[in-house]
């Protein structure tokens, strides 16, 4: 019994790990801003199919460098006093 408990304590780690990064192709990174302030706003910038070139995020009143490709095209999500983004969620068809 206490080798079923041990293995399944360090089975979990990779369990949470694949909720975070799924099983699709893509790549995980972490943008760190919390020492510039809180998230105020994000842009999305745009191609002409309506497909994510980029994106930049709003801490404080300072914008992050791009992250993927700017473009002429795009969509500002400006938050709130009091608003906080709880969780981002995308959804990927592929064609």
């Amino acid at each position: 019994m206490l080798l079923l408990l041990t293995l399944a304590f360090l089975a979990s780690p990779t369990c949470r790990a694949q909720n975070v990064l799924g099983n699709a192709a893509g790549k995980y990174f972490y943008v760190q801003g919390e020492d510039q302030g809180q998230l105020k706003g994000m842009r999305i910038f745009l191609s002409v199919f309506k497909f994510i070139k980029g994106f930049q995020l709003q801490f404080g009143s300072n914008w992050t460098d791009v992250y993927g490709t700017r473009s002429d095209n795009f969509i500002d999500f400006l938050l709130e006093d009091g608003e906080h983004v709880i969780k981002p969620k995308c959804l990927y068809l592929s064609v």
